[in-house]
This record gives C-alpha cells, structure tokens and sequence, in this order.
C-alpha cells in the first residue's frame, strides 16, 4: 500500500532529477510540499496530479541569480554599526533570525543574522544544525560574526537580587516573537531550570532589541534576555547568562560582490576593533571563521 506522503529521495527519482532539484522547486513553491517537524514531505496525489498536468522539470543547467543586496534576520548592534560605518551599502531588513531564514531561502536577501540556540543534551549548539537542515538551501556559506554576552538585562538597583533564571518566576518578562532566537533561548533556559511559560508575567511581543531595553526603562516589564551590549547603551543592569554565536549566513556569489567585501575589510581595522570593546559584550576571535558551506 502507497504512503499519502513522498519523501524528496522518493520525489527524485519519480522525476529523475537531482536531489538538491527537488529542493529548489519546494523552495520556489514550484511544487505542491508540506513541512512536518523540520522535515520536507511532498503529498503523493498532489505531485501526480502536477505531473500529469504540469511541465516536467528540467535539469538545473544555469546558475541561481544573486539576491538583492539586503541583510534580514537578527539586530546585533555591532553589525548595523559596522555596515553604515563602512558604506557598503546593504539594506537592512531585520525581523528576527527564522523570519531572515525564510527571506535568505527565497531569495529575498543576500545575507542574513542568526543566533539560533540548538538543544544538544543539556548544552547549545548554534545556527548550524538549523541551517544544514534547511530544505532548498544551497549557494550559501555560514561564518561567524562575533561571540556576544547575553543574560539578563534589568534595572541597575536590582542586580544584587537576581541570581538565577529561578528568580524568574512571578516576574514580568519580556515576550519576544515565536521563531525570533532569543525567545528560542528563552524557552529552553525555562525548561533547563523546571520553569513553565505560565511561571512568568509575559509583556506584549517586543519585536527588538531596543523595544525589549525600553520595556524595562518604562517599567512596563522586569527582566528581559538582552545582550551586555544593550544593557550598557541605556545604562541598565545586566547578569551575564551565557555567550551565544552571532553568525551570518550569506549568499556564496554575493560574498565576493563589493558590498561584502567592503563590509568585511572594514572589520580587519582597528577603529572596528575599538568599537566592538566600546560596546562591551563581544569576543571577535573567531570572526570570519566558515562554519558551514552549501
């Protein structure tokens, strides 16, 4: 008895096409899939009945065009200083760091900012696993921006007080959005120390992270997980929780155009270097460094 679902190895070959084929007609919505648990599926009746009255596809022969010069996913001060610093002249488009993904994936951005946290038994890994698991990725390298200290960010009078995530509990926390890696990290921080997301008092969605700094300054929440970097900007207090891995995932040909070039020579100065020490928080050791390729 036939499965209701195909897997892409299955697809292929009832198309005769390469593998990384079927994950750019998914990608493109060229053909009917559906996403189960980070896993691409394609619905049987659904791929014949494109087939009967479709075009069948034809082998990739040309290469994919290059993306506008946009950088989307996750705020990181040092970067958005760092690009107009430098005048290379890429767009920002920042909404979080699964919202770039999904732009990066359609081609919509040249590059995008992840600080994705990774469960791997009771320690983090970070963006790679979720970007090596991408369906229809391809043409893209991921490379490290910067190390940075994240923890919690409240008023400075009240640091003494707060020794841990239990603390947590009964406090207003800063809500920020389903997918964005710090509430990705916010629920595992929660989970690790036995806390439920009714334990804490959530404010409204803080789409940044300078909404996630006013929120505190305003008194409309208690603790927010921020970056040592935000906390010392507003003047706020902050706990140190962990350091998390800021990397870029950027569109091979768009690395070699001179907007990313520009971008990373201006990084090798040292009034680059000055300014990372004087926004606090970051550790630039690796920077640069390919952590995946596609």
């Amino acid at each position: 008895m036939s499965t209701e679902f195909l897997t892409t190895h299955e697809v292929a070959d009832l198309l005769r096409i390469k593998l990384r084929k079927v994950y750019e007609l998914a990608s493109t919505h060229e053909i009917p899939s559906v996403k189960a648990k980070g896993k691409l599926l394609f619905p049987r009746q659904d791929i014949l009945t494109w087939l009967q009255h479709g075009k069948q596809p034809e082998p990739t022969s040309k290469l994919n065009h290059t993306p506008p010069p946009v950088l989307a996913g996750s705020y990181d001060p040092l970067l958005e200083w760092a690009i107009k610093a430098s005048g290379c002249d890429l767009a920002l488009k920042l909404a979080g760091s699964q919202s770039g993904l999904d732009e990066f994936v359609a081609g919509q951005a040249q590059a995008c900012g992840l600080h994705l946290a990774e469960p791997l038994s009771g320690s983090l890994g970070w963006n790679h696993k979720t970007v090596a698991n991408q369906a229809g990725l391809q043409n893209a390298v991921l490379v490290n921006w910067a190390w940075r200290n994240r923890g919690f960010v409240m008023l400075s009078g009240k640091t003494q007080l707060f020794r841990d995530v239990s603390q947590l509990k009964g406090l207003r926390l800063v809500r920020r959005p389903v997918g964005s890696g710090t509430q990705v990290l916010m629920d595992w921080l929660l989970q690790q120390n036995g806390l439920k997301p009714t334990d804490v008092q959530w404010s409204e969605v803080c789409h940044g992270e300078t909404d996630a700094v006013a929120c505190i300054t305003s008194g409309e929440a208690d603790v927010a997980l921020g970056l040592q970097a935000m906390a010392a900007q507003y003047g706020l207090g902050f706990v140190p929780c962990l350091k998390e891995r800021f990397d870029l995932l950027v569109h091979r040909k768009a690395w070699f155009d001179p907007h990313f070039q520009k971008l990373w020579q201006f990084t090798r100065g040292e009034f680059f270097v000055q300014k990372s020490r004087q926004l606090q928080g970051y550790d630039l050791a690796q920077q640069s460094q390919v952590i995946w390729n596609a």
